[in-house]
């Protein structure tokens, strides 16, 4: 069978955390929860029995953990074929991105809201106005959340489509290869090989640009996320190395400091 995308698995748990938060009569959520539970059982070509939307949710989020310990999905000869198609589209690198600021903000979706500071990176997940969005993954379902116009920080292992869809927004380009490929063009580790993060590679990239402080908002590397903990100590020595400090606004991965003491630094 075809083995879903973490984005079509997210759309489904989207599909049906909507049903538990839109007011709607009985009837109304009974049928729209049966054409949920229908298309989910076609997907992922079982029977499924469970009604209850919670443990449709968990159902999902297991699958995703799943997919994300597949040999398949973390497949050096993907990020390869990806690589050698987006050679052909580079004509800049993150060498060429205009930045000397000293203090950089860099956000990730684990909090809605984040500090009005700038300048800030993000990934396109996390779905705030940034002055960099930076991405690694390399699901082509990833390009549903390419919906700006701006200037990105994409790896060489993303799906080509997704710098098409930037492209198409009228975006600006900036390409980075990972550490561990010998193309001609600048590299950054993206945490452990073959398994990056795109947080992990925003942090890495606010201090390759020279930023002395980086402040953590909303990057927590929790549940799901956890098994990226390993790549985010690696990505950590490289940027002390560099002599950049890192903080954040929770004190879960990095050191914690208020915004108010951040904006005395």
């Amino acid at each position: 069978m075809t083995m879903l995308t973490i984005t079509e698995l997210r759309n489904l748990i989207e599909n049906v955390s909507n049903l538990k938060i839109v007011h709607k009569t009985s009837n109304q959520g009974n049928k729209e929860l049966e054409l949920i539970i229908h298309e989910i059982s076609n997907k992922l070509q079982m029977d499924l029995k469970i009604k209850d939307p919670k443990n449709i949710i968990e159902l999902l989020e297991r699958k995703i953990v799943e997919l994300k310990n597949s040999p398949e999905y973390w497949n050096p000869e993907v990020y390869k074929k990806n690589a050698e198609e987006n050679t052909m589209m580079v004509k800049e690198t993150i060498d060429d991105i205009d930045f000397a600021e000293q203090k950089v903000m860099v956000c990730g979706r684990a909090v809605d809201t984040h500090p009005d500071f700038w300048p800030r990176f993000s990934t396109p997940t996390t779905n705030i106005d940034s002055n960099l969005y930076v991405i690694v993954d390399h699901d082509p379902g990833y390009k549903q959340y390419i919906t700006r116009r701006g200037n990105y920080a994409v790896c060489l292992i993303v799906h080509p489509c997704i710098p098409k869809k930037i492209l198409e927004l009228g975006g600006k380009i900036y390409w980075f290869s990972p550490d561990y490929m010998n193309y001609e063009i600048p590299k950054l580790s993206l945490g452990e090989v073959h398994h990056g993060n795109s947080g992990l590679a925003a942090i890495n990239l606010a201090s390759y640009l020279k930023a002395k402080f980086i402040l953590l908002s909303g990057i927590r590397l929790s549940e799901k996320y956890e098994q990226f903990l390993l790549g985010k100590n690696l990505i950590f020595e490289q940027i002390a190395q560099r002599g950049s400090k890192i903080f954040s606004l929770d004190g879960v991965i990095a050191e914690k400091l208020s915004y108010l003491d951040w904006c005395k630094l």
